[in-house]
């Protein structure tokens, strides 16, 4: 009814009253079980054009599944390589102004997930192979902030740190206006990875990582970036990817003096 309502509506010339009468105050269409197709072709037959019901919702009767709480379920504890710190398989950033120090402490904290030494109190649970890739540092730069990190405790070589410099350029995405793909750069990282036995990834800064058509203020490109390719080289690793990253580039972080 309310599609013939609107057909009648639209037409100028269409006065058939009878018609209308019989439909609307009669309702003897009602005792028959019409479908959508005889629908269209009647609407179709009075205004000789083709067509077509508006496309109906699917209905859904049943509901989402939930699961009640009951105070009795078995609790598994959060899997903390330092605790509240930084969580196996997940990416875990360091955000903030410029110069106030995050490269340096970055270079602790990877100083301190190799060798075990505690960072500022916190004591490291897991210990594993480290790689430093700092694209705005020498080589020679991290030696000497590595160097400067071993005031924090001996290092017994158990585990290695292994790092890359700006002196080698390294993109492990590429964005383009369709979406994103990995390099082949990133693809030797996983191979790195694996063979040398990486728990641990420090990036310095996040951002310098990617290339193309990438909106560093973007929340859409940024969730992508960090859900699609760096978790993943985390879990790879059953370890963590750690970030440098300035602030009023991450879903609207700012700071106020």
């Amino acid at each position: 009814m309310h599609n013939l309502d609107e057909v009648i509506g639209a037409m100028d010339n269409f006065n058939d009253e009878e018609y209308i009468n019989r439909i609307k105050n009669k309702k003897i269409h009602e005792v028959y079980d019409v479908g959508s197709k005889a629908i269209n072709q009647t609407i179709t037959n009075i205004i000789q054009e083709d067509y077509q019901l508006p496309a109906e919702e699917e209905e859904v009767t049943d509901e989402l599944e939930v699961e009640e709480y009951t105070g009795l379920e078995k609790i598994q504890p959060r899997p903390w390589l330092i605790s509240g710190w930084m969580l196996e398989n997940a990416l875990t950033l360091l955000i903030g102004q410029a110069g106030i120090g995050k490269t340096m402490l970055l270079h602790m904290l990877a100083y301190a997930l190799a060798t075990g030494n505690s960072i500022l109190g916190k004591e490291i649970i897991k210990r594993g192979n480290v790689l430093i890739i700092a694209t705005e540092e020498t080589q020679n730069e991290i030696n000497l902030r590595l160097n400067a990190s071993s005031q924090m405790g001996k290092n017994d070589k158990k585990f290695k740190i292994y790092k890359r410099g700006l002196e080698r350029e390294l993109k492990l995405v590429k964005f383009t206006k369709d979406g994103a793909q990995k390099t082949k750069q990133y693809k030797k990282l996983l191979n790195l990875v694996k063979n040398k036995n990486i728990k641990y990834i420090v990036l310095d800064p996040l951002i310098n990582f990617q290339e193309g058509s990438y909106d560093e203020n973007s929340n859409q490109n940024m969730d992508a970036y960090v859900k699609n390719y760096l978790i993943p080289i985390a879990v790879s690793m059953r370890g963590a990817v750690i970030a440098g990253h300035h602030t009023n580039k991450l879903s609207m972080v700012t700071t106020q003096d």
